[in-house]
C-alpha cells in the first residue's frame, strides 16, 4: 500500500512554541500567540444556527483547544415558553493543521451513523471548518452539549460498586467499536469529500462510501516544532511493520533536524522559541542511534507470515486510546455515562495495540486488597489509603478486559514483545539508554517475560 508523504507550512496563525519547565525532560510545548474573537465566533453560530439570539462564553482552555458555551434562546409555538438550547464551539490550536479537525469530525459522524447512540453516547456535529481561512483565523467544530458532568470531579467519591459499574458500561463501549468498526489499514478516519487528491490517491475505502481512511493524526506524528516542518510517512498503512517503521522514522527525521539545527557555541545565550527541546537536542546522537536498532529490529517483531486462502485479512478496530476522567460525563446519581467527549487523534489500532482506560492506568497490580487499616489519619492510613486504590484500579482493569470480551493477551510471547517495542519508541527520545538496554535483551534472545521494564 502506498503511503501519502505530507510537510506542514512553517508555522500556522495562532500557535507558537516554547519550553516546558514543568516537563521532567522539557520538551517544547504550543501555546496559543492569538486569542479567538468572541464576536467572530458569535457570527459563524448565528449563521449556522439560524438564530440571532445567542449568548458566546468561555468552557475551558488548554494546550490545545479552548471550547465555548454557546447558548441559544427561542420561545415555543405552542406554550409561549422560553426554551434554552446549548451547543459547544471548539476550537484546536493548528497543530496540525486540516487533518486533526477532518478526522475527529468523521470520527464522530461515523460513529453516529454506525454505533448506537444508547450505548455509544457520542455529540452530534452541527457544523464545522477545517480551514482556517475565514474571519475567525481558526479552524472550528460547532457541537451538540452533551448532558453530565466530567467524571474527574466525582471519581474519588464514587463508591467501588458505582466504579465497577461505570467500567462495565466502558467495556461495553469498547466491545462495541471493536465489533462495528472494523477496518483493513492503520490509518485516520475521514470523510471522502473533505480529502484532496493526494490524500484521496492513497486513502482506503471503508464499509461506508462515505468514509475513507486517511493519514494517521496522533500527538506521536505531530508534537514538537520540527515535526510540524518535517516530511513525515502518515499512511494509511496496509499493516503493523509498515506502521512501526514510519513511527520510527519520524524519531529518525526528529532527532537528525536537532542535530542539523543544534546552536553552536555563539548561540549558546539563545532562549528563543525555536531553540527549545533542550533534551532532544544534546541526546540526538544517542537517540538516532537507538532508534535505527529499533528500525531494524520492526523487520522482525513485526513480520508477518505469507496470507493463505484461509486465513482472516489483518484487521484494525477504531479505538478511543484517551478514555480518561475529563473525557467521560455522568450522571452523578445513577453513574450512568451520559457522554464521550474528545475523538481527536483517534486512530484505527491493531489487536495486540489495545488497552485499557487511561483512568485505570498506574499502581501495582494487587490480587487481594489490603487488610483492615484502624489508624483514622496518619502515615499508616495514607499508606492503607495508596495501596487500596492500587488494588482497586488492578481490579477494575482485570473487569475491563473480561467484559469487554478481550482477555489480557499480553501474556503472550509475540503479543508482549510487540507491546514492547511501541513501549520504548514511545520512550527512546527521554531514555535511550534504557532503550539499547531493550534491544541488546532481544538480539541476545531472551524472553519478553524476562524483560523488567513492561
Amino acid at each position: 500500500m502506498e503511503s501519502s508523504i505530507s510537510q506542514e507550512p512553517s508555522l500556522p496563525y495562532g500557535i507558537g512554541w516554547r519550553l516546558d519547565e514543568d516537563d521532567l525532560f522539557e520538551q517544547d510545548a504550543p501555546y496559543w500567540t492569538e486569542e479567538p474573537s468572541l464576536s467572530a465566533i458569535e457570527f459563524i453560530c448565528k449563521q449556522h444556527l439560524q438564530t440571532e439570539d445567542l449568548t458566546v462564553d468561555s468552557f475551558s482552555s488548554g494546550n490545545g483547544n479552548k471550547l465555548y458555551l454557546i447558548t441559544t434562546e427561542s420561545k415555543s409555538n405552542t406554550t409561549s415558553t422560553d426554551i434554552s438550547k446549548k451547543y459547544l464551539f471548539r476550537i484546536p490550536l493548528p497543530m496540525d493543521p486540516f487533518y486533526k479537525t477532518a478526522s475527529e469530525v468523521a470520527t464522530l459522524e461515523y460513529l453516529n451513523k454506525h454505533t448506537s447512540h444508547t450505548t455509544l453516547p457520542v455529540p452530534e456535529i452541527i457544523a464545522y471548518d477545517c480551514s482556517a481561512d475565514h474571519e475567525l483565523g481558526f479552524e472550528w467544530i460547532l457541537m451538540q452539549m452533551m448532558p453530565g458532568v466530567a467524571l474527574s470531579t466525582v471519581w474519588e467519591e464514587i463508591p467501588f460498586e458505582g466504579k465497577e459499574s461505570i467500567v462495565k458500561q466502558l467495556a461495553g463501549y469498547a466491545r462495541e467499536l471493536r465489533e462495528k468498526c472494523q477496518f483493513a489499514a492503520i490509518g485516520s478516519l475521514y470523510k471522502r469529500k473533505d480529502l484532496g487528491e493526494d490524500d484521496l490517491r492513497v486513502s482506503v475505502d471503508t464499509n461506508d462510501e462515505e468514509f475513507v481512511l486517511g493519514p494517521v493524526v496522533s500527538l506521536f506524528f505531530s508534537i514538537g516544532q520540527r515535526k510540524t516542518a518535517m516530511k513525515r510517512d502518515r499512511g494509511p498503512f496496509a499493516d503493523d511493520e509498515s506502521f512501526m517503521k514510519a513511527s520510527c522514522g519520524i524519531v529518525i527525521e526528529d532527532a537528525r533536524l536537532a542535530l542539523e539545527n543544534a546552536p553552536g557555541e555563539s548561540d549558546a545565550g539563545s532562549n528563543s522559541d525555536a531553540d527549545s527541546d533542550d533534551w532532544l537536542d544534546t541526546k540526538a546522537s544517542d537517540i538516532l542511534e537507538v532508534t535505527h536498532d529499533l528500525l531494524e529490529l520492526a523487520s522482525t517483531i513485526f513480520s508477518r507470515p505469507e496470507p493463505t486462502e484461509s486465513q482472516q485479512p489483518a484487521s484494525y478496530k477504531l479505538e478511543h486510546y484517551d478514555l480518561s476522567s475529563p473525557n467521560i460525563l455522568i450522571n452523578p446519581e445513577s453513574n450512568t455515562i451520559t457522554g464521550i467527549v474528545d475523538w481527536e487523534s483517534i486512530t484505527t489500532r491493531p489487536d495486540w495495540l489495545h488497552s485499557y482506560p487511561r483512568l485505570l492506568h498506574g499502581g501495582l497490580d494487587y490480587k487481594q486488597p489490603p487488610e483492615p487499616c484502624v489508624e483514622s489519619s496518619g502515615p499508616e492510613r495514607e499508606s492503607w489509603e495508596r495501596s487500596w486504590k492500587d488494588w482497586e484500579r488492578a481490579e477494575l482493569r482485570r473487569l475491563f478486559f473480561k467484559t469487554a470480551g478481550f482477555e489480557d493477551s499480553r501474556k503472550e510471547e509475540e503479543t508482549l514483545r510487540k507491546v514492547q517495542f511501541d513501549q520504548q519508541l514511545q520512550t527512546v527520545v527521554f531514555l535511550p539508554g534504557r532503550v539499547d538496554a531493550w534491544v541488546e535483551h532481544v538480539k541476545e534472545g531472551k524472553p519478553a517475560s524476562w524483560w523488567l521494564y513492561t
